[in-house]
């Protein structure tokens, strides 16, 4: 992609970012966030021990924005999905890269509970939005840098705008706004998630064929290549 063609990527990812602009509420701390939710009859109250932390975490790293629909509280997030290729290069027998095309998949989860939880999702890896951030781009380069550590050099994967050549638009999957629904980690709230699906063919330089690994203080999860339309291995 030459750079004009790029530029011009750039500002309609922007445009996208900038037009999701909904009439919200003004939440900007727990306190806020908790008379809305009893303003709205959310039974916060009733939620299993840590959930509303966990509804605070996410209004702490600015992930959703808050509606009100019709007398119920709408939580409004927007994520990036991302699915992961990597293209090895022919081998002495002319093989093409479609046919030695790799995927990359979360496989693991190791919670502190020692519980082994097998990860098989259609996408790589997904990443909210920001309810500040202009623009898909800085949310695919942030799940890439706060996801992907090498596992053999354990370096993680910083992507530049030359890297941006090779993530496209994903028009096999859902696109935009799902319908309202009741969330299932927030009883009593509605969600409303806006989905942003992307293909990424990885370059050379970010290829690890050991894999990936992400740390949090709860779990590990690990990454790994398998061959397109191949057997899950664990």
């Amino acid at each position: 992609m030459q750079e004009p063609q790029f530029t011009r990527f750039l500002q309609e990812l922007l445009k996208k970012g900038a037009a999701h602009k909904p009439d919200t509420l003004t939440i900007e701390d727990e306190g806020t966030l908790t008379e809305r939710l009893e303003l709205h009859n959310v039974p916060y109250q009733t939620w299993k021990k840590g959930v509303l932390d966990k509804l605070f975490e996410e209004l702490r790293e600015r992930e959703p924005t808050f509606m009100s629909n019709d007398g119920r509280l709408v939580s409004c997030i927007r994520t990036v999905t991302i699915r992961i290729y990597y293209d090895l290069p022919p081998d002495a027998s002319g093989s093409t890269p479609n046919d030695r095309r790799l995927f990359l998949r979360e496989f693991k989860k190791y919670p502190n509970s020692g519980k082994l939880v097998p990860r098989r999702h259609e996408n790589s890896m997904s990443e909210k939005l920001k309810w500040d951030e202009d623009g898909d781009h800085f949310a695919v380069k942030r799940a890439f840098r706060e996801e992907l550590r090498k596992v053999s050099t354990e370096e993680q994967v910083i992507l530049t705008d030359d890297d941006f050549c090779t993530i496209v638009p994903d028009k096999t999957q859902v696109v935009g706004p799902i319908p309202l629904r009741e969330s299932t980690k927030f009883p009593g709230l509605l969600r409303q998630n806006e989905l942003h699906p992307y293909i990424c063919i990885l370059r050379a330089v970010h290829y690890d064929p050991m894999g990936y690994y992400e740390l949090r203080p709860d779990r590990t999860s690990l990454f790994r290549w398998s061959p397109v339309g191949g057997q899950w291995k664990n």
